[in-house]
């Protein structure tokens, strides 16, 4: 089985995809899902023809890593992906699962037209045997937004989803929604409809009395359960929106939901989310009646759920097609034009702009007051209602309404649900509209860009480590904050929680990134420059450019917290420390950063050769110990670290005995901080 992600459009609800009898499929291997990542995954690939698949600039394994952890901090779900391995298999019943962006005649037969596509080999019990995700070699992919590309996350977040057995949703703005739109990234996010089918059926042990279960029937007046109707469930509070099917009884049920108080509707599948985009569970979807809410359309009943319990709410819908729909929307900060109908995305505070478009929005009976949201927390701004037509690329007219809307400044981020109404019926945006927090951009200047060893200000040097103190420049926990090794180059990754930081508009290697400090390694392309301008991006705000100097040199060596013993070790092996000094005549090893260009070359966040030729620094190197000249027998990148410098000298028989001698090393004429000491026997 073949499950597309196709073109224009975006939604989610938990839906489970199954074999053709009906049988759900389910993964065996949910604690450790071992996918092979193709290693020619790489900024600038392009296909056969010439033609970007990925373009410069993109950092596609870091948004690879990124979607999978998404899917792996649901704290209710044992579901959980591995780190990815490099490989460069063909996506074929093999049971290896491969994703690939990778140019050839398996891949193009395959994938179609679709933007990504995830097949699905299955035992005749459901269980998933291989699940290879294949994205469209003929389209343009990014994780920067680049011109008409598709966001990388997003679209993998999306058939990661698929991978661990869920359908498509009807929820318009959940990652699992069926269709994309280009530069855009607003499905990345996992919303709670995702997550319910995560923890229902990869449960944590213990997690599901924090849960309730919703449950019901969907029916015709004359008594008759109506097929393939989409089950929505929303709360005002928390902006969830949750969502389900019924089965060829009209029956729904749909686990995993939080506690609160839930607004109950069900809704033809005919738009934004189609039958045909459902699979098996959406096939032979009844079409033939009107949305309508638990309780009734002029008077719904809110659904109160808690933890542990289930709760039934049966829906009785009208019969007979209706005559308005809603088929997309979008949104844009105002008086900027609606230009895409996927991910309508609002920030809460902000004045924004939703177009909605679909069949019998022409009606004269819609009006700026059939408008509302579910919720008090979305508001339309009086006077801002307009009606007008959208041409899509194939030629196309739909009705199109435009209005304003502002969410209260501490309205809660998540989905809410748009309703379009007049006298006799009622069309409803099921989590169309995503409501997200300001980001406020990253704040630092240039007295906060300090040398990562000894925490004082200067010159950034090539190749050296550098810290960045400020306010907002990574995230507030410490989860996902530390720094990342590529699986497939073995290089530190380029970003880490969110975080970027560019450097003359290269990106730095980070090992850490927190909302008040950031590590880097400067890259080595800044070598011959006078001044490196820096920014820092989080969450894709960025802070305003600030300009460091560069030298070729600015050494330092890290320190005990005493800031001043040197960390060092000595020949035996051991720490060098008051306890345990180094003998004279002993070599010692010494550890710092900021020594510039080294020979060979290495790239930025690549780990140093462990075996010879070793990265040796290509400036003059000089030591002294207590007073006296030491001899320098090594110096360069410590084998198999990062930006770390190691420098080995030996300990003068003319040295001072105690345990805070002085020290310095001096590299390409700039010495290491004042006060630094050794142990010395």
């Amino acid at each position: 089985m073949v499950v597309v992600l196709a073109l224009l459009l975006p939604a989610p609800a938990y839906i489970r995809n199954q074999r053709s009898r009906g049988i759900p499929y389910v993964r065996a291997d949910f604690e450790n899902i071992q996918f092979v990542l193709h290693k020619s995954t790489a900024p600038g690939l392009t296909n056969r023809d010439g033609q970007t698949v990925i373009t410069p600039g993109s950092l596609p394994v870091a948004a690879i890593l990124a979607a999978m952890e998404s899917w792996n901090q649901i704290e209710s779900s044992q579901a959980h992906f591995a780190e990815v391995q490099p490989g460069s298999l063909e996506p074929r019943n093999d049971g290896i699962h491969v994703i690939t962006f990778a140019d050839s005649l398996q891949t193009r037969s395959l994938v179609g037209n679709a933007v990504a596509i995830t097949t699905l080999t299955s035992e005749t019990n459901g269980e998933l045997t291989d699940t290879d995700i294949i994205f469209n070699r003929s389209l343009p992919f990014s994780t920067n937004l680049a011109d008409r590309s598709f966001d990388i996350q997003s679209t993998l977040a999306h058939e990661l989803g698929h991978a661990l057995g869920l359908d498509h949703s009807n929820v318009a703005g959940a990652t699992m929604f069926a269709q994309v739109a280009r530069q855009n990234r607003t499905l990345a996010t996992l919303t709670a409809d995702d997550m319910a089918f995560a923890s229902d059926v990869y449960p944590q042990p213990g997690a599901g009395a924090a849960f309730g279960t919703l449950e019901g029937n969907v029916g015709l007046p004359a008594g008759a359960g109506v097929r393939g109707a989409v089950v929505s469930a929303f709360d005002s509070a928390s902006h969830t929106v949750i969502g389900g099917i019924t089965g060829s009884d009209g029956s729904y049920q749909i686990g995993k939901v939080p506690p609160g108080n839930y607004l109950v509707y069900a809704e033809p599948l005919d738009g934004p989310a189609l039958s045909g985009q459902l699979g098996p569970a959406g096939s032979l979807a009844n079409l033939e009646f009107q949305t309508n809410f638990f309780g009734g359309r002029l008077n719904p009943q809110n659904v109160a759920l808690v933890g542990g319990e289930t709760v039934r709410a049966d829906i009785t819908v009208p019969s007979g097609a209706g005559t308005i729909n809603v088929e997309g929307a979008g949104a844009a900060p105002f008086p900027a034009p609606v230009r895409s109908f996927v991910g309508a995305l609002i920030e809460a505070g902000a004045d924004y702009t939703i177009a909605v478009y679909g069949g019998g929005l022409d009606s004269l009976e819609i009006t700026e007051a059939s408008l509302s949201f579910l919720g008090a927390d979305v508001g339309i701004i009086e006077g801002s209602f307009q009606r007008d037509t959208v041409m899509f690329s194939d030629g196309s007219n739909f009705p199109r309404i435009q209005f304003r809307v502002q969410a209260s400044s501490d309205a809660p981020a998540g989905l809410v649900s748009l309703m379009i109404s007049t006298e006799t019926e009622a069309t409803i945006l099921s989590g169309g509209v995503r409501v997200v927090r300001p980001v406020m951009p990253p704040q630092y200047s240039s007295s906060g860009i300090v040398n990562a060893a000894s925490f004082l200000g200067g010159p950034l040097s090539p190749g050296g480590i550098f810290s960045i103190f400020g306010e907002h420049v990574g995230p507030e926990t410490e989860q996902g904050s530390l720094g990342r090794l590529n699986p497939i180059s073995g290089d530190l990754m380029r970003t880490t929680g969110d975080t970027i930081v560019l450097v003359n508009g290269v990106p730095a290697a980070l090992f850490f990134a927190r909302q008040d400090q950031i590590n880097a390694q400067a890259p080595f392309e800044i070598a011959g420059a006078a001044t490196a301008e820096i920014v820092v991006s989080y969450r894709f705000a960025p802070g305003a450019p600030v300009t460091m100097p560069v030298a070729a040199a600015n050494p330092a060596m890290f320190t005990f917290p005493d800031g001043t013993s040197a960390i060092a070790l000595n020949q035996d092996g051991t720490l060098n420390t008051a306890s345990d000094p180094a003998p004279r005549d002993s070599i010692v090893a010494i550890f710092g950063t900021g020594q510039g260009v080294v020979d060979p070359l290495i790239e930025t966040g690549e780990r140093a050769a462990a075996a010879e030729p070793l990265n040796r620094v290509t400036s003059d190197v000089s030591a002294m110990i207590g007073g006296a000249g030491s001899e320098v027998l090594f110096s360069g990148m410590a084998p198999g670290f990062v930006g770390l410098v190691q420098v080995n000298v030996r300990v003068p028989l003319e040295a001072e005995a105690g345990p805070q001698i002085p020290l310095k090393i001096d590299i390409g004429g700039a010495s290491t901080q004042p006060g630094l000491t050794l142990a010395v026997e």
